[in-house]
């Protein structure tokens, strides 16, 4: 019977006969070709058949323990287990991996990239999906039955993990592939969601515009209809409500799927689409308290280090925006400067202290601009317009604003424009109307619509590395011994520090300088 319904594509159906007859290696072969309708449909039937396994079981079937561990992972209350059979199939896939064929290495590869892709682990995810693309290349068409029939799948899911662990370019150009091969219908529907999402969340928009009409020129069937598929799309469709400045018709996209993104691995791209409603409502703080709750949760999936510095950029500009430069700074002080985002992130500080020279330095750097989304290459390029223009160098602040039209137009993103004080983008439009280009200083300065989010001025509590220590532990209630001995100094020292940090702050006691470093967010 598990063979007749395999044969008719009755995944449910063969897998629960196959397990029930004692046949592990049979329930195996269902879950490779139909791991896909196994997670999307009927997760609980699922959940209830493979349950039956032992753990023996499942670590001598690692395919079988993927698709248990992602049925958990679409739940709240079984995260846990999920994560510890995604380590138990990894462990699995890594002993199985060198005495398999290239076929089964290519599939052995993708799903240990999902596992650690779902874990958080981008780096992991990448190496992971670095591997199965290159098997891929090398498995012709025909080499292969089984390869054959899963190759869009395998493809699709390498560039899902690229995507969640970070690598853009490399997501981009796998899902492209994916969409120009013909595949099944539901897997046709993913791949546009993916690239949908994807582009819209770097600001592609036109690029986004055209996967969405792509999605809705064909009719679909019910069973590529689920949660975590449409929510790709309602992704791009907020994004797009966002980047018009309609922010009540974005959050009620982000409203309706609130109940998704808390077991969705991609909710980062919804948590960074609510800032931006956010910041363009004029509540930084509301916005910078909800993203820390939504980052706090422990019922929303595991996000990987890319994701994680992309929302701890969002939080420092948020915190800009309400007035709070320490908090802004604080917020990016660990991540890394090769970043562009993080880089952008810093000079819109150094810019709020109009600290012109400080923005410019920061921005000269291309580190990352070669492999950044448009939104963020124009972000870029307005900041040093602006700071430009305010240093007096008009010619360069002519050139680079220019720059930014044309990223502003090419792509269609016009968030980064609120990203810039109204004063600084009225400045380099005057600049850029004296050049006699009136086309670009209409579309930075022109749209009435655009919000003003940012302050003109931002002060910024400037406090040593070392001073900074001290704070940490005068919050903590260490004494001033405890700090001498701490830090290997004497405690005339770490008096002579306090007066410094007690004179920054402008306050005059102990209890007092902590609530203003918990208020600044210096700690």
């Amino acid at each position: 019977m598990a063979e007749q319904a395999f044969a008719a594509g009755d995944a449910h159906a063969a897998i629960r006969c196959a397990i029930r007859a004692g046949d592990v290696d049979f329930a195996s072969r269902v879950a490779v070709k139909y791991w896909y309708i196994l997670c999307a449909t009927d997760v609980e039937g699922t959940i209830v058949v493979l349950e039956e396994l032992d753990h023996r079981q499942l670590r001598e079937h690692p395919y079988l323990a993927i698709i248990l561990a992602l049925a958990y992972n679409t739940t709240t209350t079984r995260r846990l287990r999920a994560v510890e059979l995604f380590g138990t199939a990894v462990a699995a896939l890594a002993l199985r991996y060198p005495g398999s064929g290239v076929g089964e290495r290519l599939i052995l590869s993708t799903l240990e990239s999902v596992a650690f892709r779902v874990m958080g682990q981008g780096t992991a995810a990448r190496a992971a999906a670095k591997r199965a693309r290159e098997l891929l290349a090398t498995v012709r068409a025909g080499d292969s039955e089984m390869i054959d029939l899963l190759r869009f799948d395998l493809a699709q899911q390498v560039g899902t993990s690229f995507f969640v662990g970070g690598d853009l370019v490399e997501a981009k150009a796998t899902l492209n592939d994916v969409l120009a091969a013909q595949g099944r219908a539901g897997g046709a529907r993913l791949t546009l969601g993916l690239l949908a999402g994807l582009h819209a969340t770097n600001g592609e928009m036109l690029s986004s515009a055209r996967h969405v009409a792509a999605e809705q020129e064909r009719s679909w069937p019910p069973i590529v209809h689920g949660p975590y598929i449409d929510a790709l799309f309602h992704s791009s469709r907020a994004w797009d409500a966002v980047e018009r400045f309609d922010l009540a018709a974005a959050q009620t996209v982000l409203d309706d799927v609130a109940e998704e993104l808390r077991t969705n691995e991609l909710w980062p791209l919804f948590a960074l689409a609510q800032v931006y409603v956010d910041l363009g409502s004029g509540t930084p703080a509301l916005g910078e308290s909800r993203l820390a709750q939504t980052i706090a949760r422990g019922e929303r999936a595991p996000t990987t280090a890319y994701w994680r510095s992309r929302l701890a950029v969002a939080r420092s500009t948020l915190a800009l925006a309400a007035g709070q430069g320490e908090r802004a700074l604080s917020a990016v002080r660990k991540l890394s400067r090769d970043d562009l985002d993080v880089r952008v992130a810093v000079a819109r500080a150094a810019l709020a202290q109009h600290d012109h020279d400080g923005a410019l330095m920061i921005l000269a750097g291309t580190q990352g601009v070669a492999v950044a989304g448009a939104r963020h290459r124009a972000e870029r390029l307005l900041l040093l317009a602006a700071a430009a223009a305010r240093s007096d160098l008009g010619a360069m602040a002519v050139a680079t604003a220019q720059d930014a039209a044309i990223t502003l137009r090419t792509s269609g993103t016009r968030l980064p424009l609120m990203l810039v004080h109204r004063d600084d983008r009225l400045a380099v439009a005057e600049l850029l109307r004296s050049a006699g280009d009136l086309q670009s200083a209409e579309l930075i300065h022109g749209d009435q619509h655009v919000p003003d989010v940012l302050p003109n001025v931002v002060r910024v509590v400037d406090l040593s590395e070392r001073e900074l220590v001290v704070l940490q532990g005068l919050v903590a209630g260490a004494d001033l011994p405890l700090l001498a001995s701490r830090l290997f100094v004497s405690p005339n020292t770490i008096k002579t520090q306090i007066k410094s940090i007690y004179r920054k702050l402008e306050v005059r006691t102990k209890r007092d300088a902590v609530i203003a470093a918990l208020h600044k967010g210096l700690v």
